[in-house]
């Protein structure tokens, strides 16, 4: 049978069943063009560029992007002796790799790199972490690949520092149109300085993103203040611990967002309940609601013990007695980050009855506070595996705190595996809960 006349229906359909048979998708890629880019979509999940490897390797990725339809680009500035650059369960996609490599890709000035032509239209997402050197000396590089990427509308910038706000939108004005922008531990130099540099004649396009994720060991005003001041069309907003927002920066912010905000994840970090008790968040200039939120999670990390509990109770219970109003609301998620269940059940089984006193309070402010809610999900982030019997005792526990006939509440559960480099980070690589949880910590396991 002639490959070229194989219906495309059924072509995608053999691929998808064979999407966990590493032999079967190397045959089909072998047999016929027509198999090849959906196979190797399975077959290499990411591409990985860094400094340890020579130029050589880049133009070799160039001329054969057009046949490798990978929808992940990972450039990563990493020390000699580290590496990875595309691999599959098997190894690496273009053999093994020289520890003395002659000239470094990212080392290069951008009239020295090959550009593909026309330019890269298969990769949807860039992932881009200075590892060793938080300081981007080689920025320019960077954003002339960017600038390559045609159909990347996916961008995430990870433990990387700019000088300044200016430095950032020159950097930003080099990409297409973002839909999805997060921003994990980003850093400004003059953050903190009151001179904070920015440029108003930077041409930069952020009219398109529609989901932002945002988690920084600083204060995070200057994202609010200088990348998100006119209203956007975003859908879906994360704003997870350890990101520290002023409440005048928090407040600007849901205004920018009210219009067509659906998703909001907001970890208790963000806004301290000092804060919180020393001005109402209702006092929003108009608009005073969120007209289209859908779902709203809250994060709440148990697992450090150096939290207070009751703090922590305290600012769920305050956040959701004072929250703007949410008319189309109809889902709310406490996702407790506990660590092992010995962590949970002394919350539980406090002399203070806390944890009892929480939810009780929670439970019987949410109906009240948002009338369309009709369900509460629990979802619980452990460690380590545990027996049935232990979760359910768990379960039993927690559910017997609900008094609220119009609410449905539902406890989850999940254990925390080896995500893999960068797993928390990248779509489908792992739970929705457990890659926030991940990314949520203070202290962030190293996998890399």
């Amino acid at each position: 049978m002639a490959f070229d006349r194989f219906p495309s229906e059924l072509m995608l359909r053999v691929v998808e069943h064979s999407r966990n048979d590493v032999k079967v998708l190397r045959r089909l890629a072998l047999a016929s063009p027509v198999f090849r880019s959906q196979s190797l979509r399975h077959l290499f999940d990411r591409v990985t560029l860094s400094s340890a490897y020579s130029h050589h390797r880049w133009i070799q990725f160039v001329e054969n992007s057009p046949d490798i339809a990978i929808p992940h680009l990972k450039i990563l500035i990493i020390e000699s002796g580290r590496y990875e650059f595309a691999t599959d369960s098997s190894g690496q996609l273009w053999g093994d790799i020289t520890p003395h490599t002659p000239q470094r890709i990212l080392d290069l000035q951008p009239p020295e790199i090959s550009l593909p032509n026309p330019p890269i239209n298969n990769i949807t997402t860039l992932i881009w972490s200075p590892l060793q050197s938080p300081n981007p000396h080689n920025l320019t590089t960077i954003a002339h690949i960017v600038s390559s990427l045609e159909s990347a509308r996916n961008l995430h910038v990870i433990k990387a520092r700019f000088t300044s706000v200016q430095q950032f939108q020159w950097f930003l004005s080099h990409s297409g149109p973002i839909t999805f922008l997060e921003l994990h531990r980003v850093a400004l130099d003059d953050e903190g300085t009151g001179q904070v540099q920015v440029d108003d004649g930077v041409d930069y396009d952020l009219t398109h993103l529609k989901e932002l994720r945002v988690n920084s060991e600083i204060s995070i005003d200057w994202v609010v203040h200088h990348i998100l001041s006119t209203p956007t069309a975003l859908t879906a907003l994360s704003i997870e611990s350890p990101s520290f927002l002023s409440l005048h920066a928090f407040r600007m912010l849901l205004e920018v967002v009210a219009p067509s905000l659906r998703s909001l994840v907001i970890a208790t970090a963000t806004i301290s309940l000092t804060d919180l008790l020393r001005i109402s968040i209702t006092g929003l200039s108009e608009p005073r609601s969120l007209p289209q939120l859908q779902d709203l999670t809250i994060v709440v990390p148990f697992f450090d013990a150096r939290l207070d509990a009751e703090v922590e109770h305290s600012w769920c219970t305050l956040f959701v007695d004072q929250f703007p109003q949410a008319s189309a609301l109809s889902c709310i998620t406490l996702m407790l980050d506990v660590g092992n269940v010995t962590r949970l059940e002394q919350l539980i089984n406090a002399p203070e009855d806390k944890w009892d006193k929480f939810l009780r309070l929670l439970l019987g402010k949410i109906p009240t506070s948002f009338p369309h809610v009709a369900q509460i999900n629990i979802h619980l982030i452990l460690d380590e595996r545990h027996t049935d019997q232990e979760i359910q005792g768990l379960e039993s526990m927690i559910l017997k705190s609900s008094s609220s006939e119009s609410v449905q509440l539902r406890v989850q559960w999940e254990t925390i595996m080896d995500p893999g480099r960068y797993g928390h980070h990248l779509p489908h690589a792992m739970s929705p809960m457990v890659a926030l949880a991940l990314r949520s910590r203070r202290e962030l396991p190293q996998f890399e």
